[in-house]
């Protein structure tokens, strides 16, 4: 697949069937698919991982930047939970608002205090 920065994206299956790929490409792919090592690159390549997993500090460091994502993620999932409901009371509010209903109707409708939803009509008449 082309992008529009010329960088190319190939896709290789471990689990081919079409034999398209150089023999060097077919070793590497089934030491990915875990028929261990065939020549001095996959060798090489096992024994970096090998190396990786045993390293604590990377291994801590991995698994600190690992929570780090998933913190930001959970955060960045209820961030926009609370911007669908902020969007949400806004529409109710506009709504009941054009139906003629009272700001302290509204207010007790949507649970919030009359200033803040003075607030919100304010906002959406603009």
């Amino acid at each position: 697949m082309t992008l529009d920065d010329d960088a190319v994206k190939i896709i290789l299956s471990t689990k081919g069937t079409m034999d398209d790929v150089s023999p060097a490409m077919k070793r590497i792919l089934d030491y990915i698919d875990g028929k261990g090592a065939s020549d001095k690159f996959t060798e090489e390549l096992e024994e970096a991982v090998r190396s990786a997993r045993q390293n604590e500090r990377w291994r801590l460091d991995y698994m600190t930047l690992e929570y780090e994502y998933r913190q930001r993620y959970l955060e960045g999932k209820e961030e926009g939970r609370e911007e669908g409901r902020a969007e949400g009371r806004e529409r109710t509010i506009q709504k009941l608002h054009e139906r003629g209903e009272s700001i302290a109707s509204i207010a007790d409708i949507v649970e919030l205090n009359e200033e803040e939803v003075k607030r919100v009509i304010s906002k959406l008449k603009l």
